[in-house]
């Protein structure tokens, strides 16, 4: 049974084709290969970056790096526990045909999604990356930071109605777990990077089993449980104050250095010890790389 109403078709209708290629851009602001960009360079920049002031420092965007964690990994349990299907695939991928033939792959793999349906998860996993950064970072007022994240929230949720990826309820579920997520983990945790960890840990053990033992649910739980061991390691020798030096180093560093050891992790992605061990590397080097030009 479906759980649409029509609101895809209305969408369809109204929308002009020639623009689903710019949604399938905005719809990458809630993906993964995004957040891990976004996050690690603030993570690496720590105090350094201009949308900081006083205050804000490197384990407080290791607690937005657990959330993170946890709501994919809360995203694929629920997946796993609900099964639901997405909406049926069109023949021909709306928007394809203003795409050069050279680039029909990448649009595809910009525009397409698989894997079930209900939550969507990019609904879910922006409300919380976007709501977590609107309540971490100083820049601007905490009421123009937190209209920025509704509004990107807003749109990438719009981006996947319009690429016909999910139903309206879909969103609306996605959107409301991860509020209710957030201001959860908030309350819980107190912005403890530890526990987030530790929180993200357990979602991502109820993946593993929920999605059947998979890879999927292996890759969540070698993620989390790395950055658990991970950040208690780092955390008691982690410059708060890098200089702006260290920290620009760190970045140009990190990002071609974790950029090749998540493509080496995505080749082996479908053995299943290989998938956790090598995610766990991932946010290990994520978490730890900033020691490599501490100064202590």
């Amino acid at each position: 049974m479906t759980r649409g109403f029509g609101e895809l078709d209305f969408l369809r209708a109204l929308i002009p084709e020639v623009l689903i290629p710019l949604f399938a851009l905005v719809t990458q602001l809630g993906d993964l290969w995004f957040y891990f960009v976004v996050l690690s360079v603030l993570y690496w920049l720590g105090p350094r970056t201009p949308l900081w002031r006083d205050g804000v420092n490197r384990e407080k965007m290791a607690y937005v790096i657990a959330l993170t964690l946890g709501a994919l990994s809360l995203t694929l349990a629920l997946k796993g526990l609900f099964a639901l299907p997405r909406p049926p695939a069109p023949d021909v991928v709306p928007g394809s045909q203003f795409i050069p033939q050279t680039y029909h792959a990448a649009y595809e793999w910009l525009a397409v999604s698989d894997g079930y349906g209900f939550p969507s998860g990019h609904a879910l996993g922006s409300t919380v990356v976007w709501g977590g950064l609107a309540l971490t970072l100083t820049v601007s007022t905490f009421r123009r930071r937190l209209a920025t994240a509704a509004g990107i929230v807003a749109l990438i949720s719009l981006s996947r109605l319009i690429l016909g990826v999910h139903y309206l309820v879909d969103i609306l579920a996605g959107i409301t777990l991860g509020a209710a997520y957030l201001l959860a983990e908030r309350r819980i945790t107190g912005e403890d990077p530890r526990l987030a960890f530790w929180i993200a840990s357990g979602f991502a053990a109820i993946a593993f089993v929920t999605t059947g033992f998979g890879v999927e649910g292996a890759a969540a739980v070698g993620a989390t449980v790395g950055g658990v061991f991970t950040w208690q390691a780092v955390s008691p020798r982690l410059d708060r104050t890098p200089t702006r030096r260290e920290a620009y180093i760190t970045a140009v560093i990190g990002l071609p250095v974790l950029g090749l050891l998540l493509a080496l992790t995505t080749t082996v992605s479908e053995i299943l010890v290989a998938s956790l061990l090598g995610n766990a590397a991932v946010i290990a080097g994520l978490l730890a790389l900033p020691l490599v030009s501490n100064r202590q």
